[in-house]
């Protein structure tokens, strides 16, 4: 604490001689008090006089009285000399009556800081009482002022701080949070410090009880900001972008360019490091895989790994944990994506590796494409697949900070999945998908197709192309063949992107005398290169005395078709709740005796598939799996297609001892608490009251 320039007087009397003078020094005027016991308190010449009252030494009244007016006398000459803002007078009164204690404790303090404002011992005159008078000197407050270099590159030991101390009583002594004891510090990190500054006044218990003064000062050394990557990588392309630090920004590869980007990389290893203009640098490597296709209902994983120097060294990055955040492009083409769900972070094992897994945060998002029944030509399957990217750092150090870079992954994910065991074993991936380019269902090819049947087939991209062509080849009953072009669709397409045609004998589209037996289709670029397995339809024209069909997804995300050429027949599951009506005797007895309260009808098809190849009877274990199928109904629902589920039950789907000649299942649709017929589209333009289900009048 700090203390002011003060003179403490002590006597053990009650009152003042008469004619007994002090001198009191303030600067270079000196100013003297005598008592009296005849004239009141205030100036006389050359001086100021103070009122005495004799009284006993028990007399505590009459000793503060005389006590108050001495010091009221300085008070006076304070504010006579003008610097009454600069000092003060008081005291207290030692109230022990029958003690040679008792007495007064006057004093005159300054009311500045400075060595200006110290007092001199007075001059007492002539000796008459025990008076005594300490002279305490001024002690300013210690002020502490820090002057602090922040760390050049984040995380490293540049920052510095030099104290100015000054009032108190030098010398000084420090003491720091961390337990340095010198003033000044050097080759420091960032981060929050504290230094307790002591002075070397001693503490006197009468004349000085505040000594020494402490003042505990909080200091910040900061730092510049960390530099910042984010790795974008996609097929051969990386692109960075750098925050933090303190620009412009040099990048430097190992393999020598010196570019931010790089395109056309191999697969491989790379490393990168970006320096800022003050020389801080931040080292990133970058792995180029393939570019990831996956399915919504197959995991979707993420290794990462703090690599083999974490493994040397674990200490090197303390509490390692990682993040990865999920960013989906919600609208197919619009390169806006947004983030799902909230950062997910996972703890590394002692390895310094973890996996995150991402399906279920993506498959929300996609779709199944339902094509109209009459569509012809290619069309893009958007609801079907989306590009999204993985965002990862690590995080490490006490506490806890993410890592000054984070990569960018971009993948894409179609809605489908394979079987358990192919999910592992990814020949889908490795092999077949590229090696037959085949279309995204597992139904047979040559297969048999009515003239109204409607087929589509779904076709993954394995590359980027200026356009996708449909083209077309059909074998007449004579053996011979043309070949002719369906469809072009000119824009750009990009890997793995998703698309659905037309495959159904209405959507080829040919106009010919000749009676057709078959057709192929595939696809092509706009340079006619076969990008895509070719599918054979054989066209059906057996008499059936009923035909169903049904589109059903498959686990590839296509819609396959299934013709049911069995017996079927249409149920009705009634749910309902009644109530029986209490009847009086005068009661009606159109009401009945029951009320009904609810009726619910669920309409139920029971179908038989009719005789399958064996091919295509293990195939339709994807419609028991579907999540998605539809019937067929033109004129009854809207788009010409029913919803509905196939019940969950066992089919038999082979048996060695005898031949399956299809299966049946049951098609539920949805339920109804209201009937409407199928209503037929009435004419425009006809009179009022005209039935047009009647034949027109001759």
């Amino acid at each position: 604490m700090a203390r002011y320039a003060e003179i403490r007087f002590t006597y053990g009397t009650g009152y003042f001689p008469d004619g007994f003078y002090v001198d009191l020094h303030f600067g270079s005027s000196t100013v003297r008090f005598t008592a009296t016991h005849s004239g009141p308190t205030g100036a006389i010449s050359g001086g100021y006089q103070f009122n005495q009252y004799a009284c006993n030494i028990a007399s505590y009244i009459d000793g503060l009285t005389n006590m108050n007016e001495f010091t009221r006398a300085i008070t006076m000459a304070l504010l006579a000399l003008g610097i009454n803002n600069d000092y003060e007078a008081g005291g207290t009164y030692d109230a022990s009556p029958g003690s040679f204690t008792q007495g007064g404790r006057p004093y005159v303090r300054a009311k500045q800081y400075g060595a200006a404002y110290n007092l001199a011992l007075p001059n007492f005159g002539p000796v008459g009482m025990p008076i005594s008078a300490t002279q305490l000197t001024n002690i300013s407050p210690v002020v502490v002022t820090a002057d602090v270099l922040t760390c050049t590159c984040f995380g490293d030991s540049t920052g510095s701080i030099s104290l100015d101390v000054q009032g108190g009583w030098p010398p000084y002594s420090y003491l720091w949070s961390d337990g340095v004891t010198t003033r000044d510090r050097t080759a420091m990190a960032a981060g929050d410090y504290t230094v307790t500054v002591t002075d070397s006044d001693v503490a006197d218990p009468i004349n000085n009880p505040v000594a020494p003064i402490v003042q505990t000062v909080p200091i910040t050394v900061p730092q510049n900001a960390r530099v910042d990557v984010v790795i974008d990588r996609e097929v051969g392309t990386v692109d960075v972008s750098v925050t933090g630090g303190v620009g412009p920004y040099t990048y430097l590869w190992a393999d020598g360019p010196t570019t931010a980007g790089r395109t056309n990389l191999p697969e491989g290893t790379y490393t990168l490091t970006v320096s800022d203009s003050l020389g801080c640098s931040t080292q990133v490597t970058i792995v180029i895989p393939p570019f990831e296709r996956y399915w919504s209902r197959n995991p979707i994983l993420l290794n990462v790994d703090a690599g083999d120097s974490y493994r040397a060294d674990p200490t090197t990055k303390p509490n390692l944990s990682f993040t990865c955040e999920v960013w989906l492009e919600q609208e197919v083409d619009s390169n806006v994506y947004t983030r799902v769900a909230t950062v997910l972070e996972q703890p590394a094992d002692r390895n310094g590796r973890t996996t995150f897994q991402v399906q279920e945060l993506l498959d929300p998002y996609l779709e199944y494409f339902v094509p109209s029944v009459i569509q012809r030509g290619i069309v893009r399957a958007t609801p079907l697949y989306r590009r999204f990217y993985l965002q990862y750092a690590e995080v490490y150090g006490t506490p806890p900070v993410p890592a000054g870079a984070a990569v960018v992954t971009q993948h894409i994910v179609a809605r489908g999945g394979l079987s358990f065991a192919e999910s592992r074993t990814r020949t889908w991936f490795n092999s077949y998908h590229e090696g037959r380019k085949a279309f995204l269902t597992w139904q047979p090819n040559n297969k048999p197709a009515r003239r109204d049947q409607p087929e589509f087939l779904f076709f993954q991209a394995l590359d980027d192309f200026a356009a996708l062509r449909l083209r077309c080849r059909v074998t007449f009953s004579d053996a011979t063949t043309t070949e002719f072009l369906i469809d072009t669709l000119a824009v750009d397409v990009r890997r793995y992107e998703v698309f659905c045609i037309g495959a159904g004998y209405n959507a080829i589209k040919i106009t010919t005398t000749k009676r057709i037996t078959a057709w192929e289709v595939w696809l092509t670029t706009g340079e006619d290169v076969v990008v895509s397995e070719v599918r054979r339809y054989e066209l059906d024209e057996r008499p059936r005395s009923q035909v169903r069909y049904f589109l059903f997804a498959n686990s590839l995300g296509g819609l396959d078709t299934l013709v049911a050429t069995g017996d079927s027949s249409l149920e009705a599951e009634l749910t309902a709740e009644d109530i029986d009506l209490a009847l009086p005797p005068t009661y009606n007895p159109l009401l009945g005796d029951t009320a009904a309260l609810d009726r619910e009808l669920r309409p139920v098809w029971k179908v038989s598939t009719g005789l399958k190849s064996r091919s295509e009877q293990i195939a339709l274990q994807e419609l028991l799996l579907s999540r998605r199928v539809l019937m067929v109904a033109p004129g009854v629902a809207p788009g010409g297609m029913l919803a509905g589920v196939v019940r969950a039950k066992s089919a038999l789907i082979l048996d060695d001892a005898n031949p399956v000649r299809g299966f049946e299942f049951e098609f539920a649709l949805p339920r109804e608490r209201s009937y409407t017929p199928t209503l037929p589209i009435t004419p425009s333009g006809l009179p009022v009251g005209s039935n047009t289900d009647l034949p027109p009048s001759s």
